[in-house]
């Protein structure tokens, strides 16, 4: 990527990097070195990293404006200031799709990916100008982010539909809602039952989780479903469909 590119796309970033292969790294999708040396120079670890930098600037604001809320809104209201949605929103302000290094395959990916791409590259930056510049400068740069949508929270929408986003993603991926749901265990006494739910793919198991009902175990597996799918290629997830 030539200099005056990566000018311009720390501008719209709003942070210059002292080292460059940092925000390059951000940028590199798994499938862009796919069948090359150079597998660990792609962006997931800096994504790893980055979605902890945000959970934890995100909730340090939220629990300074919001005193008086308990720990299930803060949790709620976290996971939907960091939601894909979000991110993706911000990343395509900073035209971020203009500088994603992608295999072929995924360069074709359809809008539903190629958002879910946007979203986890801007994490991955996170934790790019984390490694670059240390927490003061991160810190910084979500707020200047996320500021405003913060500070206006609107708390009767602080809620995500995991399972309703589990079958937009399979519906756009497959064309159909190829995932079921699998109550696994009933445990506990009756005043404290827990249910683990597994979330299925043909049969195939993808995640499970254990909730104190069966809607919020199976939310939840939902949940930690989308994040493995993150983690799988095209072909990958071609093959689980078939």
């Amino acid at each position: 990527m030539d200099k005056r590119k990566l000018k311009t796309l720390q501008k719209n970033i709003g942070y210059r990097f002292k080292n460059k292969d940092l925000l390059i790294q951000a940028l590199t999708h798994p499938s862009y070195l796919q069948g090359t040396n150079e597998n660990q120079k792609h962006n997931q670890r800096l994504e790893f990293l980055g979605d902890a930098v945000l959970g934890m600037i995100v909730a340090d604001e939220l629990f300074k404006i919001f005193p008086d809320q308990r720990e299930g809104f803060l949790t709620k209201a976290r996971a939907y200031i960091c939601h894909g949605k979000g991110l993706t929103k911000l990343a395509k302000q900073m035209e971020l799709d203009d500088y994603l290094l992608l295999g072929k395959g995924e360069q074709k990916a359809k809008t539903k990916s190629r958002s879910q791409m946007l979203g986890d590259s801007l994490e991955a930056i996170i934790g790019a100008v984390y490694m670059d510049g240390g927490y003061k400068p991160v810190h910084k740069l979500v707020l200047n982010w996320l500021s405003n949508e913060i500070q206006n929270l609107d708390i009767d929408t602080v809620s995500i539909n995991y399972k309703g986003e589990l079958q937009e993603w399979s519906q756009s991926h497959f064309a159909d809602n190829l995932f079921s749901y699998s109550l696994l265990e009933e445990s506990g006494p009756d005043h404290a039952k827990q249910f683990t739910v597994a979330v299925l793919l043909k049969d195939q198991e993808i995640a499970r989780a254990t909730g104190y009902s069966k809607k919020e175990a199976e939310a939840l597996a939902a949940k930690q479903t989308l994040r493995e799918l993150k983690k799988k290629s095209v072909k990958e997830l071609s093959t689980l469909a078939n």
